[in-house]
């Protein structure tokens, strides 16, 4: 499976972050996914707009984990 992290594409800083995360990834051929909760439904990952726009969250293993902890 994928691990797939839900980010703010609108958000300058989180975009730039997640570039950054893209290219790291592609070079060292890490297979992450990367969604913008402005062209998905974040209660695929258990959040609404509002809680996905204030933190990253990443979906691995059908986990969830934000915020450097785990539910």
């Amino acid at each position: 499976m994928t691990t797939r992290i839900l980010y703010n594409a609108d958000c300058p800083i989180c975009n730039a972050e997640i570039c950054h995360y893209e290219r790291y990834a592609t070079a060292r051929d890490i297979s992450f996914g990367f969604d913008d909760l402005n062209t998905i439904d974040p209660a695929t990952y258990g959040v609404d707009a509002d809680q996905a726009a204030r933190r990253l969250h990443v979906l691995h293993d059908g986990q969830v984990v934000s915020d450097h902890r785990q539910p």
